[in-house]
C-alpha cells in the first residue's frame, strides 16, 4: 500500500508538471487513469500531498505543482511554477 501510495504521487506529481495549470480532482483523476470510484482515494491522497508541500491547492480548490516536488521527483528543471 505504500509503495502505491507513493507510486499514484509521482504520477499526480508528472501530470501536474506536464499540464503546467491548476487543476481539480475530477480533471486529475481522468490525466492519471484512476477510476472515477477512486474519487474519496485521490481527495485523500492531495490532502497528503498539500500537507508535505508537494502540491499546493489554490482557493478554488484546484491544485497545482510545487517546485520542490519537481526537484524531488528529479522532474525536468523546465518549473511551470
Amino acid at each position: 500500500e505504500e509503495y502505491e501510495l507513493a507510486r499514484d504521487q509521482r504520477v499526480i506529481i508528472r501530470i501536474l508538471n506536464e499540464e503546467k495549470r491548476e487543476m481539480s480532482i475530477p480533471e486529475l483523476q481522468k490525466a492519471c487513469g484512476f477510476d472515477e470510484s477512486k474519487y474519496a482515494y485521490v481527495r485523500k491522497l492531495l490532502s497528503v500531498m498539500v500537507k508535505d508541500d508537494l502540491i499546493h491547492r489554490t482557493q478554488h480548490g484546484k491544485y497545482s505543482g510545487t517546485i520542490r516536488a519537481v526537484y524531488e521527483m528529479g522532474l525536468d528543471s523546465d518549473v511551470p511554477f
